[in-house]
């Protein structure tokens, strides 16, 4: 049987391997508790849904133009970024800490990867919905209901829990 700093430390392996599987982890435990605050990335076609444009000037075109594109950058001869002018032909944007647009093609949440962001997702667990986790040489599945057990282990499996097969 493991400890549970081995599986600590295998949930961490694994999102550190798997990003997309992290990205779609963290953002379902921020749409539960909110555990990336303002820190979240959105769909560059969602952009106007999200934004008060009856103040054009403000709202929009002000946040472009303060804001930077994540992968457009150079190196300057003190070892800072510049960055590009923000990117609407990009897939996702963010606001940065001033509220500015910045956009990115990928999604990096990797300063969440931590002890901090493993002890929220158990602590949660049975909130979140089905994420599936391979080992070195076995599958295993967690699913998380709210108010149930875990499927497989004496709880109730009706039809909606998704698990993966055995022997994978």
């Amino acid at each position: 049987m493991r400890t549970e700093k081995e599986i600590r430390q295998e949930l961490k392996d694994l999102f550190e391997e798997d990003n997309a599987l992290f990205n779609e982890t963290i953002e379902e435990l921020d749409s539960y508790n909110g555990y990336l605050g303002d820190d979240r990335y959105y769909f560059m076609e969602d952009l106007t849904d999200y934004i008060d444009t009856s103040d054009l000037w403000s709202s929009l075109i002000y946040r472009m133009f303060y804001g930077r594109d994540d992968d457009c950058y150079i190196t300057n001869s003190q070892g800072e970024k510049e960055y590009s002018q923000f990117n609407p032909n990009r897939e996702y944007y963010y606001y940065d800490g001033y509220g500015n647009l910045v956009s990115s093609d990928d999604k990096d949440y990797s300063n969440y990867l931590d002890d901090y962001f493993i002890d929220d997702l158990l602590e949660n667990r049975s909130y979140l919905s089905l994420v599936l986790f391979k080992s070195w040489h076995r599958c295993w599945s967690i699913t998380w209901r709210v108010g149930k057990r875990r499927a497989g282990r004496g709880g109730i499996n009706n039809g909606n829990t998704k698990t993966k097969a055995d022997g994978c």
